[in-house]
Formats: C-alpha cells, sequence, structure tokens
C-alpha cells in the first residue's frame, strides 16, 4: 500500500486538505494516510484532524461507519456530560413538560422507551443523542455537528437523513442502515418491521 503524508505546516495548510479532501477519498483511497501537523493549533482542532486521517485508513465498510458513529457519538457525550440541557428535575419531568409543551408523562423526548433506566439510557443510539425539542433548542447554545469536518464529509446527505430517523435503536441495527445507505431500504425495513411488530 502506497504511503501519502499530510503536512500542516499553517491555517491555509488546514484549508486546502478539507479542500482536498475527496480527492484523497475517491483517488487515493487505497493509501495510507499520515499528518505531520508542525504549527500549533486548538486540541479540538488537532484531534478532528487526525481522526479524518484514521478515518481515511480505515477502508472497511463497517469499521470505517463503526469509528464515524462512536467518534460523533463521543463527541456529544461529552459536550453535553452534566449539563442537565433538559432541566429534568428529581421527579424526570423535563422542562417542556413543565411548561405543558409536551404530552409525554416523564423521561422527556425518551418516554416509555425500553432501553430507559433509574441509571439513563441503556444503549449507544446516536440519533437520540442528536435529537433535542424546540423548547431546549430555543434556550441552549447545542453543538452544531454540520460544523463537524467527520459528519460533514463522511456522511452522505442520504445517510445523515437515516441517521436523523433511527430513534430508540441499538447501534448495530443503525449501523446496518448506515452501511446500506439507502433510504427506500430504511424505509421498507421500517415498514415491515412495525408490520411484523403489530401482528405478533
Amino acid at each position: 500500500m502506497k504511503n501519502k503524508t499530510i503536512t500542516i505546516s499553517s491555517l491555509s495548510d488546514i484549508y486546502k486538505f478539507y479542500n482536498r479532501l475527496f480527492i484523497y477519498k475517491i483517488f487515493l483511497k487505497n493509501y495510507k494516510f499520515n499528518i505531520n501537523i508542525n504549527i500549533n493549533i486548538d486540541n479540538n482542532l488537532k484531534e478532528e484532524l487526525e481522526s479524518v486521517i484514521n478515518i481515511l485508513n480505515i477502508k472497511e465498510k463497517y469499521k470505517r461507519y463503526n469509528y464515524i458513529y462512536d467518534y460523533l457519538y463521543d463527541l456529544l457525550d461529552n459536550y453535553y456530560k452534566d449539563k442537565n440541557i433538559c432541566e429534568f428535575d428529581c421527579d424526570k419531568t423535563c422542562i417542556a413538560k413543565r411548561l405543558n409543551k409536551t404530552k409525554v408523562k416523564k423521561n422527556g423526548c425518551c418516554g416509555n422507551c425500553k432501553y430507559i433506566t433509574d441509571n439513563g439510557c441503556s444503549i449507544k443510539c446516536l440519533t437520540c443523542k442528536m435529537f433535542f425539542c424546540k423548547i431546549v433548542k430555543d434556550n441552549n447554545i447545542l453543538l452544531d455537528l454540520n460544523k463537524n469536518k467527520i459528519y460533514k464529509y463522511f456522511l452522505s446527505f442520504r445517510r445523515k437523513n437515516i441517521l436523523q430517523m433511527c430513534f430508540y435503536k441499538e447501534k448495530d441495527e443503525i449501523l446496518k442502515y448506515l452501511c446500506n445507505g439507502s433510504l427506500l431500504y430504511f424505509f421498507i425495513k421500517e415498514d415491515l418491521n412495525t408490520f411484523f411488530y403489530k401482528n405478533k
């Protein structure tokens, strides 16, 4: 396997790198990439660059989307950790419920999801982690994934849409949809699942 080293010596090099990323993804997909950062940059920016290189070096589709999934989930989890952004009280009632903006009795948007435990969610559902109701959006500064390079450059429009619709699903199920990348496949599978569930 051929090697390609990306040297970052200025902020303009970062800009050039992301502008050329589609070339690396399509025409140099069989290369092994390395990065050499010669300037002092913000740790978050540095980690993002290194993660992009890691993704470029993962050639197998499932492993690549697994890495992307974990990266985005951990990014959101770390950002919102200990913030109580939905303003839950001791009765597990969120701010939207207290303002009578939702019909759900407890657990906020999670409602009666089967994966909710006394210690919170028991699965790693990125879709749920990404979602916030209008009340929360209007009153808080949220992490904008559209500005994140991994989300922006490594998830197609179709896959972003799939990811936004996979509520209350386990990671492995969501990864199957992401690897397939077809909205039609997603809707067919979801319709069949609903049909069989209702007819058990």
